[in-house]
């Protein structure tokens, strides 16, 4: 088994199925199948490395031909696996690599995720339906309010899980609580790759959907828009199903959408005054965080029950596509009662030398002498053979290459004063990160040059009078390793060479998504200027020039995947919300529809290092209209109807939490100047002589030439 990074891991059909007792990676030892969906198979696997640890391989595999709409595949599945690798939270599955191998002739992409012993919500609920029962209103109200802090957690961060349902919500054996696994990311991604090969083939095209029917809202499996409040939707539902025992279709009517759950179930007034909210048919009518339903739960006249979950008599393997993936429960061994101490007594003083009792007790005297001999012996080869084992593995071990470990070694540094030897090292590091490491060498010596300009085209030599260069120069690069590091897999692997022609295609992808150029250069050039620590812009050819490609290309690549960027509804009074939590120098897009002449007033709140700015609609100039770095408080009537951005950015060196509050009106009219009476002449009474109005000739603003005066050559022209 050999990585293979160059060329594209998908196979064009469905991987074969991967053999129980295979080692993939030399570390991850298959176990089973768990199950199997549309874009590939999931196995429980042993993690070698971590004392056989149980652990699960989640294999991607959609079914598309053509190497460009493989490479698709694979770049928004990179993605998604980078969005995956940055949620830690205790009730959300542990995301630990990428792994990416060649295993019979195939090659194969597998996220590998921490498991748990458990069951579904709806393993659960099938053993208590055939029993006559169903959730009570205390346990669904208990899965609520233990699962609206896990969902603040992920739409402050930006994710959307897009798939609640009684299958993708596991109660966990060691604490009862809720864990939210099998987001709907990765098959947005495959769905995404097989809709782009459909295009191109001209087959006939049906509308992707992320989410279950019944349980993901209108918009969300229409349109394949989700937003958080698509996931408080999906969660009443999910909590619905639970009390009543019944299916989604089977409690809402299919004619006027009306739902009809209180045919089946009496609840608490307040309790189904937030289910009502929370499964609102307009998007607009529910609530806009999960914050906002946990306050509305505070009236609740309930007392929250724990799951009791149904333990089967005999555990079967689990033939469901979604698979149950959190950190393992630690079992504690069964107690074990000591054995009583036996002790030994020399031959009692009463048996007479010779007898045959004498001659019984010496034998069994002498078989437990060699039975403590054997014991020793059997410790001491059983440790030496350890030893001996452990040796000639650690060093074939570290004989070994690896294959593609996501994140760079450890700096291993043997040798501080050999700068070649410290270089090969980082060579090391950068081929684990997929960087080319002649365009690293490029940057780093890029970066080199401007904090000494007088060895401007000399790098460190390996002699020992450069030591303090050399120093210099390699904090330089580690400090570029831990920057690159941030960046997707898919756009840093493509380092050195990028061609700024691609950037028009990025823009096109911008413009698709109603970001003007000038909003989405905002988001690129925040994030560039936190990885370089530069707030210049690079200059044209160089090689931070390449990152700052990288950083765009990976943004269109989240705007294509209908990430990035979040549309503002607008309430009843004219007001729309929004707030969360910016990572340092990340940038997010608010969409907000507006309509020629009306009035847009914002109150933006952040914490140090935020600033927003709002750009024109796309179509019109899409420039910035407002820029809001020292002016938490702005209003402007707007003379262009259409969607206006609202870019928020972070450049703090921490996260930093920001709201901004939104507000339209139509503008006034301003009120039609009042025509000014004539007044009446009054005749001069006679024998008034009338004196003759006087005209002054205007004072001229510039004094005039003099027509004597040399003439005076013009100023250059300005370029």
């Amino acid at each position: 088994m050999t990585s293979n990074p160059s060329s594209s891991p998908f196979p064009a059909r469905m991987a074969t199925e991967l053999q129980l007792g295979v080692v993939l990676s030399d570390r991850y030892q298959v176990v089973r199948e768990l199950g199997q969906g549309g874009f590939g198979r999931t196995y429980l696997a042993k993690d070698l490395n971590r004392f056989k640890e149980e652990c699960v391989l989640k294999e991607f595999a959609p079914q598309v031909e053509g190497e460009e709409s493989l490479q698709k595949a694979q770049d928004l599945f990179h993605r998604e696996a980078g969005v995956l690798y940055q949620i830690e939270h205790p009730q959300i599955p542990r995301f630990r690599e990428l792994l990416r191998v060649t295993h019979g002739g195939q090659g194969r992409l597998l996220l590998v995720q921490d498991y748990v012993a458990g069951q579904t919500y709806q393993q659960i609920l099938e053993m208590r339906r055939a029993q006559g029962q169903t959730f009570s209103p205390a346990e669904a109200l208990s899965l609520l309010q233990n699962l609206l802090p896990v969902l603040n957690y992920l739409h402050q961060a930006g994710v959307v899980h897009r798939d609640i349902s009684p299958d993708n919500l596991i109660c966990r054996d060691r604490d009862g609580l809720p864990v939210l696994i099998d987001f709907g990311g990765v098959k947005a991604a495959a769905a995404e790759a097989v809709s782009q090969f459909a295009q191109r083939r001209q087959r006939p095209l049906t509308a992707t959907r992320l989410g279950k029917a019944g349980y993901a809202p209108g918009e969300q499996m229409q349109q394949g828009i989700a937003y958080p409040h698509s996931d408080l939707y999906a969660l009443a539902v999910t909590l619905l199903v639970l009390m009543t025992g019944e299916d989604p279709q089977d409690l809402q009517d299919p004619l006027t959408l009306e739902w009809l759950w209180r045919e089946h179930l009496s609840l608490d007034p307040t309790f189904a005054a937030v289910l009502d909210r929370m499964l609102a048919l307009r998007p607009r009518d529910r609530f806009a965080s999960a914050a906002e339903v946990q306050a509305a739960l505070t009236g609740v006249a309930l007392t929250p029950e724990p799951i009791q979950p149904i333990h089967p008599p005999s555990p079967t393997p689990s033939q469901l596509d979604t698979v149950v993936v959190a950190p393992r429960q630690v079992i504690a061994p069964p107690a074990v009662e000591p054995a009583p101490t036996q002790i030994l007594t020399p031959p009692s003083a009463s048996i007479e030398p010779g007898s045959s009792a004498a001659v019984e007790e010496a034998a069994t005297t002498q078989r437990f002498i060699w039975a403590v001999l054997a014991i020793v012996f059997a410790v001491f080869a059983a440790g030496t053979g350890w030893w001996a084992a452990r040796t000639w593995l650690g060093w074939q071990t570290d004989s070994q290459t690896p294959t593609t470990p996501t994140l760079p070694l450890p700096d291993p540094t043997p040798d501080p004063t050999n700068f070649s030897q410290q270089r090969a090292e980082l060579a090391n590091q950068l081929q684990a990160m997929q960087v080319d490491p002649a365009f690293f060498e490029l940057l780093v010596n890029e970066s080199f040059f401007q904090a000494v300009p007088e060895r401007r085209g000399q790098p460190p030599s390996d002699r020992p009078e450069d030591r303090e260069l050399q120093q210099r120069w390699l904090s330089l690069a580690k400090n570029w390793i831990v920057r690159l590091n941030s960046l997707p897999v898919a756009e840093r692997s493509r380092l050195g060479r990028y061609s700024i022609s691609e950037l028009s295609g990025w823009l096109g992808i911008a413009q698709q998504q109603s970001v003007s150029e000038a909003a989405f250069r905002a988001v690129v050039d925040a994030q560039y200027s936190y990885l370089s620590d530069d707030s210049a812009a690079p200059l044209r050819g160089s090689p931070r020039e390449q990152v700052w490609l990288a950083i765009a290309a990976a943004q269109a690549a989240i705007l294509q995947a209908g990430e990035g960027v979040t549309l503002l509804t607008w309430n009843e009074d004219g007001t729309a919300q929004v707030g969360g939590n910016l990572a340092p120098g990340q940038g997010r897009i608010f969409l907000l529809p507006m309509q020629a002449g009306e009035v847009l007033q914002l109150n933006f709140s952040g914490g140090a290092g935020s600033a927003y700015s709002v750009f024109a609609p796309a179509n019109a100039s899409g420039e910035a209209i407002i820029s809001g770095d020292n002016a938490p408080q702005l209003q402007r009537t707007l003379m262009a109807g259409g969607v206006y951005q609202i870019v928020v950015t972070s450049a703090a060196g921490g996260t930093v939490s920001f709201s901004v509050n939104a507000q339209r009106a139509i503008a006034e009219p301003e009120p039609a100047p009042q025509p000014q009476p004539n007044p009446t002449p009054v005749p001069p009474s006679a024998g008034t002589p009338t004196k003759p109005e006087v005209t002054l000739p205007a004072e001229p603003s510039a004094p005039l030439p003099d027509p004597e005066a040399p003439a005076v050559p013009e100023a250059p022209q300005q370029p």
